[in-house]
């Protein structure tokens, strides 16, 4: 078959897996898989069965409709979800688009509706292990639908948040809904923001998330702890009066970094493992697994703190699917010895084995190159369940068997080893093997093939790994994705990961893709600030955005022209966040780029620090301190103070509900380029969070792709 180049169409040929369940007869797995809909112009999500014994998957759900949140009931025979639909006996009913839960029978039959909360119903969704009861999250309940055209008063430090909106009117509290009656508990009656319940073994207790306190100016600083079921009258669905403060235990105090659904019991119900970081760390710290008593009267025990690299991350991808963006799932053995997870490797999601009891170890048991998402165990721990990805293939499900012995270039038996292996990636002159060729891991098995038609229809990039020495000495490593048609040297695209604290690597992008389609070398590189190479190299950029971050970017660029592959006189430059800054600093310092695509970009701390969600926290903690103690340092890292400087034709991409970096900072971005002479325009998305040209509707996505390319092919 002829290959032929993707286009920006194509992303609306592909179908997303958005969430996996593994049924508790381990015959199942339950997926949502998103595709879009033209005549909708929208997305839409469906319930699909996939045998475990390699049978033909089978659609449970049809119609326009969002479906989320797949849960197995205890029994196997039941699965609930969150749908946004109207059915059955309340299909009439004025409960609007929001999500309530539905219980829909495997064996057969409709869907049934179980709630029909005016605020709707929210995830994740957790069934007790009676099969009495669903917990789940909502909106607090108001006497009076609140009216944002009348005037509000604010008392919250953080008190708008992106995605979510004004926190007084989206945080949530839990409740439980009876499966056989529908009668509704509220369970929690706070104003922090209640998520990812959990159940203990023995039904009594839930383990939950706490988030947006409203004392703090970090409202992604997360506690869990424990609601007391035994105090609740759940016989009397008359009774739903509330005494949280006799009902709750504070397992771990609201101080730590992003531990919100990562939880778990262990199944003694006495301990929980978590992922998380302590307050007081610098900001890109690795995430680490603790161990704690559920009574909330020990101290957090570390079972990472050798381990040069976190537990957990993230890599940055551009397919609108929630399942890469969901914290880290712990899977526990089956002994209790060890927990299943997945760590950044460099630019790599592998499976990982952290040992809970005795000295300390940290084991791969997967391969580098690839990207998996641990969904469930099976077989007794022989087997986990997962989603994977590539640079070329969008997330699929796949059976790994789990090797009896770690992989030979991971944490041996010596720890020091092994630290010492990870921490040479920040040494000069040492490669960093991205093959699989050494060693696989377990064998795999595709449960999925969602998008393999189309996949066999597009031309797939060469991909040359890259690594290269910064100004200072540093090893760095970057890919360069360039057509197998053409001749070299390409144009070529820097593009740059947002974060900065997140990286590229081997997970699908379709930007990539699609500029590689339309004859463009892309380069990615994971400078200085990136995870997945120890904390030294991800925590050097605070106090001096721009310094050695640039460096490192400059220095891939450099790499690239050496190569024979990158054209130097036809270069340009994007970026989301992070990225989009970034994209913005460089056109302020150089004019080797012919273009510039900076999205959502933050371009002035001095009001990034007033305005965004995160503005206080963040400025804080990534430049050393306020802006009345260091305001040399605040405008020294601010690309809007050389922005009088650029001539690079540039394109600001903004969405205009953008609460992490607000469409001010690309507003005064613009004018100074304008001011001075340089070509410049914006693309402004109404309604577009600040993920919206990833994860969002169509319609911005589609603008964002369009554009992007409309631009480098202007201009580059």
């Amino acid at each position: 078959m002829t290959q032929r180049p993707i286009s920006a169409t194509d992303l609306f040929q592909f179908k997303f897996l958005q969430a996996a369940e593994l049924s508790p007869d381990e015959r199942w797995i339950c997926g949502i898989v998103s595709e879009y809909s033209e005549k909708e112009d929208a997305d839409i999500y469906h319930l699909w069965l996939y045998p475990l014994d390699g049978g033909l998957p089978r659609q449970l759900t049809h119609g326009y409709c969002i479906n989320s949140q797949p849960t197995w009931s205890p029994d196997g025979s039941q699965i609930a979800f969150l749908s946004d639909r109207r059915t059955g006996i309340n299909a009439s009913s004025n409960t609007g688009t929001k999500s309530q839960i539905y219980l829909l029978p495997i064996d057969g039959g409709e869907a049934r509706l179980l709630t029909a909360l005016p605020q709707g119903a929210a995830g994740p969704l957790a069934w007790s292990p009676t099969g009495e009861w669903i917990a789940f999250g909502a909106n607090r309940l108001r006497q009076t639908e609140w009216d944002p055209t009348e005037p509000y008063r604010i008392t919250r430090q953080v008190y708008r948040f992106d995605v979510m909106g004004y926190l007084d009117q989206h945080v949530q509290d839990l409740y439980l809904v009876s499966v056989t009656t529908g009668e509704v508990k509220q369970i929690t009656d706070d104003m922090y923001h209640n998520t990812y319940p959990r159940w203990s073994p023995n039904g009594k207790q839930i383990l939950y998330s706490v988030q947006m306190a409203s004392d703090t100016p970090c409202a992604f600083y997360a506690g869990l702890r424990i609601v007391d079921l035994s105090d609740i009258d759940t016989s009397d669905s008359n009774s739903d009066e509330i005494k949280p403060e006799h009902l709750v235990t504070i397992v771990v105090d609201d101080k730590w970094g992003d531990l919100m659904g990562s939880a778990s019991w262990l199944p003694d119900g006495k301990r929980i493992v978590f992922v998380g970081t302590p307050r007081g760390l610098p900001i890109g710290t690795k995430e680490d697994l603790y161990v704690t008593d559920s009574s909330g009267s020990s101290t957090p025990i570390c079972r990472s703190s050798n381990a040069p690299i976190g537990v957990g991350g993230r890599l940055q991808a551009d397919m609108p699917t929630s399942l890469l963006h969901l914290p880290p799932r712990l899977l526990i053995s089956t002994d209790s010895r060890y927990v299943y997870t997945r760590i950044q490797d460099g630019g790599s999601l592998r499976l990982a084995r952290v040992a809970l009891e005795g000295p300390e170890s940290v084991e791969f048991i997967s391969a580098s190159a690839y990207s998996y998402i641990p969904i469930g165990m099976a077989k007794e721990g022989s087997r986990l369940i997962c989603g994977k990805s590539t640079m070329h293939m969008p997330l699929e499900l796949v059976i790994v068997d789990i090797p009896k012995e770690s992989l030979s270039d991971t944490l041996p038996e010596s720890k020091s080893n092994f630290a010492e292996k990870v921490e040479r990636r920040a040494e000069p002159g040492l490669a960093i093997d991205t093959s699989a060729g050494d060693a696989t891991g377990g064998q795999e098995y595709r449960l999925s093939h969602l998008n393999a038609q189309l996949l066999t229809e597009l031309e797939v990039p060469t991909v040359r790994h890259l690594q290269f020495r910064s100004k200072d000495d540093v090893a760095v490593e970057g890919w360069l994705l360039y057509p197998n048609r053409g001749k070299a040297p390409y144009p070529t695209i820097l593009y740059i990961h947002g974060g900065p604290h997140s990286g590229f690597g081997h997970v699908y992008h379709f930007d990539t893709q699609m500029l590689v389609g339309a004859g463009y070398a892309v380069l990615l590189v994971n400078h200085r600030a990136s995870t997945g190479y120890g904390d030294s190299f991800s925590t050097a950029i605070k106090g001096d955005w721009g310094n050695l971050d640039y460096a490192d970017l400059m220095a891939g660029v450099d790499a690239a022209i050496d190569s024979g592959i990158t054209d130097p006189d036809r270069l340009g430059v994007c970026g989301l966040s992070g990225g989009g800054n970034l994209s913005c600093w460089i056109v302020g310092q150089t004019n080797r780029f012919k273009a510039a695509v900076p999205e959502n970009p933050l371009t002035n701390w001095h009001s990034f620090y007033g305005v965004s969600d995160i503005g206080v926290w963040f400025g804080v903690e990534q430049l050393g301190g306020h802006p009345h103690e260091i305001p040399d340092v605040y405008s020294r890292c601010s690309p809007i103070t050389y922005a009088h400087t650029c001539t690079t034709p540039t394109l600001l991409v903004q969405c205009e509900s953008d609460w992490r970096c607000p469409a001010e900072q690309s507003e005064q971005f613009y004018n100074v380029l304008k001011a001075n002479s340089c070509v410049v325009e914006m693309l402004r998305i109404p309604g577009g969070s600040h993920g919206s040209c990833i994860v969002g509707p169509p319609k911005m996505r589609r603008a964002q792709n369009e554009a992007l390319l409309e631009w480098m092919n202007r201009y580059v």
